[in-house]
């Protein structure tokens, strides 16, 4: 009996900037050896757009008729670079689970554990 590990996840890319709000992005993981590949930087241009293309499950862009673009690699080198490479970057957050909001509720270390702990010797 063995085990079947499960399909890669479907991520919902988040993304900061604010022109950018309505946007919505879905895209699957990558296998460990694509990280290995992403992190490097060993991909060339067209290997990252067509990874992109590969990965992608859905989104909400349109084309200058109104109509949403279909996810394919003609469309994403239609895209504008900047546009692209935000994708990208929600995308390489996703994939590591960094959340927009991560430390918005921080305390900056105002009830660290240590401040309540004594320090004289034992």
């Amino acid at each position: 009996m063995g085990y079947r590990p499960k399909p890669f996840r479907i991520l919902d890319l988040e993304f900061d900037d604010p022109e950018l709000e309505g946007l919505e992005v879905k895209m699957r993981s990558v296998s460990v050896k694509e990280q290995i590949s992403l992190d490097a930087g060993t991909l060339t241009n067209a290997q990252l757009i067509d990874l992109m293309a590969d990965r992608m499950v859905s989104w909400n862009v349109l084309d200058d008729n109104g109509i949403v673009m279909p996810i394919v690699r003609d469309s994403l080198v239609e895209l504008g670079f900047d546009f692209a490479g935000d994708i990208l970057r929600a995308w390489r957050r996703a994939i590591v689970g960094i959340k927009l909001d991560l430390g918005k509720e921080s305390s900056n270390g105002d009830n660290l554990m240590e401040e309540s702990m004594p320090m004289e010797s034992l």
